[in-house]
């Protein structure tokens, strides 16, 4: 599997940056997972739109979801060339949300609600859904190819799922929305010391997103780097290999 990031910033973009977005390829998937401001054009760069199997939203907030709505407006001009077999599947939560309901108005996309603990096989992925704590609902995953796991965390604070989907990945991607002087429990995002903490704990190589541009990268980075040499920070742009 390759995780190539499309945005990582979060919850509005910097200069020519993007909020959330990423793409998840393995031998034989194109899934993406997130499609906030910005990653549909970094989308279009890097994969045949209408070659993608399915999209994953955590949640339906505008920094991980707005670009859903140009994305079905391509895929109805790719259909009506030919190109694209819609609808394309949404992996999302069931929310009474006007994000989704907008989104789900939009003909070129089927919208499947996920609950705690489903699992949902895309080609040769398997996803297991973990609902994690944010202040809408959201959901974490992991996903296998059947060799190696890659775990993503969505929006969350401290919870044990968001502990249960990290143990055991070969790859995490984690929020870290926060600095530590900022950050508590009654926070929607977890603080970068706290997921530097989480790949300390369970020995995961971590990329931490979600980077808010009121931040300086290098107080980001001096407070990842305090706690571990694990963490590395996400760069739009960049694929990892997991």
């Amino acid at each position: 599997m390759n995780l190539r990031i499309l945005g990582k910033d979060g919850p509005y973009p910097k200069e020519g940056g993007a909020t959330s977005g990423y793409l998840l390829t393995s031998a034989n998937a194109t899934v993406v997972f997130e499609l906030g401001s910005g990653t549909f054009s970094a989308l279009a760069e890097y994969t045949d739109i209408w070659k993608i199997d399915a999209l994953i939203l955590s949640h339906f907030h505008f920094d991980h979801c707005c670009d859903a709505g140009v994305l079905g407006y391509a895929l109805l001009r790719f259909a009506a060339a030919g190109k694209a077999n819609l609808p394309l599947k949404i992996y999302c939560p069931a929310t009474d949300s006007p994000l989704c309901e907008a989104i789900k108005s939009i003909k070129a996309f089927e919208l499947i609600s996920v609950a705690d603990g489903d699992e949902v096989t895309i080609r040769d992925l398997t996803f297991k859904f973990y609902k994690v704590n944010h202040p809408v609902p959201c959901f974490g995953f992991k996903v296998t190819d059947g060799k190696r796991n890659f775990a993503y965390g969505g929006d969350s604070n401290e919870c044990d799922n968001l502990e249960k989907l990290i143990d055991g990945s070969d790859l995490a991607l984690l929020d870290g929305g926060f600095l530590e002087k900022d950050w508590s429990l009654q926070k929607p995002h977890l603080s970068v010391k706290r997921c530097a903490d989480l790949a300390e704990k369970y020995g995961v190589k971590t990329i931490i997103t979600h980077q808010c541009p009121d931040y300086d990268v290098f107080s980001v980075a001096e407070e990842m780097n305090k706690e571990t040499d694990k963490c590395i920070l996400a760069e739009k742009g960049k694929i990892y290999g997991i």
